[in-house]
């Protein structure tokens, strides 16, 4: 794994350099940790400069190296999130100087739709940043990444990281997820830069206001059709019950509920007092994305395990109790697509130090 303080292309750093290179974190004080995509021909050579040319910054980021900044889906950055992250950076190449062409475009307009719909669950925004850096950008790359840093301590650490994440949160973000696989929002996000540029099938030339219109509205309505999928996937219920739940109007849950019956997410199951009861259906091959187990039941089995310890000093337990929450998240995913971690690299592995 890279820290951007050598590649293939450049002639290998010595240990002594990389230290020098990258500062150490103070003990006793928060440290964040980041993940970082870089974009293989830009961004990733300039922290392989930063390196060779020993300019100094913070060890919090963790690199992944993606060819494009384009290839990285907001799903990811998401998931990132979920998984304990504090901060998520995006680096690319410089609006023009793409290798693809157009891909850092595209990056640009999923951070701000995602950065927009992230208001919903209560996460920061800052807590997402983009940024471009060439390959020539030493300085600029170790300066992005103290400052970012910087930022992220002042914000503290994320609410939905450490052994006991806001589950209020942590649900908006698979919430999210969910809404992020959405075949409308990908439309969005995928055509917002062509329909500013070129315009639509029509040649008519949409403003960045008018999409991100369209785009909350769109936000809005998934966002709850996604908790009402969350609310009846273990048990039926009607649209009363929902509407209570949700302080949502009646007339508004049963037309969600019509659309989701229309994709055939939903099933009627029975009534109660005349009134039918709706419970969620996934579709074949496809998983309704929930809140993993560990953060639907009390924590009996971590609070027994840790009891087990002994006499254990506080920075060890926590660290334990963090890392049995992970394993947990990890063997508990419930994505819709796929019974297995999407990523290429294992989330779980950085935060805990296990990849370099």
């Amino acid at each position: 794994m890279a820290t951007g303080t050598g590649s293939t292309d450049k002639p290998p750093v010595e240990k002594e350099q990389v230290q020098e290179t990258v500062q150490q974190p103070e003990p006793g004080k928060f440290e964040p940790q980041i993940i970082g995509f870089l974009c293989n021909w830009c961004s990733y050579a300039g922290a392989d400069l930063a390196g060779v040319s020993r300019i100094q910054y913070p060890s919090n980021l963790k690199v992944i190296r993606v060819m494009c900044s384009g290839s990285v889906d907001p799903i990811l950055i998401v998931e990132s999130l979920i998984r304990g992250a504090d901060g998520v950076l995006v680096a690319g190449c410089h609006p023009g100087d793409c290798h693809y062409i157009k891909g850092n475009y595209y990056t640009k307009n999923r951070i701000k739709i995602l950065k927009e719909i992230i208001k919903k669950t209560g996460i920061e925004t800052e807590r997402i940043k983009l940024e471009w850096v060439s390959a020539s950008e030493g300085s600029k790359f170790a300066s992005v990444v103290k400052e970012f840093t910087d930022k992220i301590r002042e914000l503290g650490p994320s609410m939905v990281a450490g052994d006991q994440p806001n589950i209020d949160q942590l649900e908006g973000l698979y919430v999210l997820r969910n809404i992020l696989e959405d075949f409308r929002l990908n439309v969005f996000i995928t055509r917002m830069h062509e329909w500013i540029e070129d315009g639509n099938v029509y040649g008519d030339k949409l403003s960045e206001e008018q999409i991100m219109d369209h785009v909350n509205k769109v936000v809005d309505d998934e966002f709850l059709r996604t908790r009402i999928l969350f609310a009846t996937k273990e048990k039926a219920l009607s649209v009363q019950t929902l509407s209570n739940i949700f302080k949502e109007p009646q007339q508004k849950v049963l037309e969600h509920l019509v659309t989701l019956r229309d994709r055939d997410l939903v099933r009627v199951e029975g009534t109660e007092e005349d009134a039918p009861l709706y419970i969620a259906q996934p579709q074949e091959g496809k998983r309704i994305s929930t809140l993993p187990r560990w953060a639907q039941v009390e924590r009996k089995s971590i609070t027994i395990s840790l009891a087990n310890l002994g006499d254990v000093d506080p920075e060890t337990r926590s660290y334990i109790a963090r890392e049995l929450l992970l394993t947990l998240r990890c063997y508990n995913c419930e994505r819709r697509r796929s019974e297995v971690c999407h990523f290429s690299v294992c989330i779980r592995g950085l935060m805990s130090g296990v990849v370099e």
